[in-house]
């Protein structure tokens, strides 16, 4: 079970919601996080996990007017494994989409564009350009948390594991 506070969670359309709003499930089917992003001053969202029957999560897409309903977690916190197995080559070329970086940008994720190259989308929710090889590490097994009630706090998604 997971309990959390009313007053930390909100339903909306996601073409309503803002950029670097996670979205942490539609309110009547059962789908993957979204972060939602913006490009070109449009929402775009990606889907955390691949849908069902898909190839891959972390593809960008256009949020459609009068699209489902999702429950928007209203704080979240991105944590990552600093351990030496999570740890990425700090070059870009061996950033997978999928996985966290940490950059001069702050805190972005890795995700793949339709002609499969891999673009950054800081946890801000704007697209992260001219990241500089030399400064950036990034991390494949991370999570996103939502506060519960008190002091607890529930994973609403959590990439690699400890075996991996």
């Amino acid at each position: 079970m997971m309990f959390v506070d009313l007053d930390e969670i909100a339903l909306v359309d996601p073409s309503q919601a803002d950029k670097g709003s996670l979205l942490i499930g539609d309110a009547f089917y059962s789908r993957s996080p979204m972060f939602l992003f913006s490009f070109e001053n449009e929402i775009l969202g990606f889907e955390l996990a691949a849908p069902e029957g898909g190839d891959g999560g972390f593809r960008p897409d256009k949020i459609g007017r009068g699209s489902r309903r999702y429950l928007l977690a209203k704080k979240f916190m991105l944590e990552v494994d600093v351990s030496d197995a999570s740890r990425v080559s700090p070059t870009r070329a061996d950033i997978l989409p999928g996985q966290v970086v940490l950059s001069e940008a702050g805190p972005c994720f890795a995700v793949r564009t339709r002609n499969h190259s891999t673009m950054f989308v800081s946890a801000a929710g704007e697209l992260a350009f001219d990241i500089d090889d030399s400064r950036v590490v990034g991390f494949s097994r991370w999570r996103l948390t939502i506060p519960g009630v008190g002091d607890e706090r529930h994973v609403i998604y959590e990439a690699g594991s400890p075996d991996a």
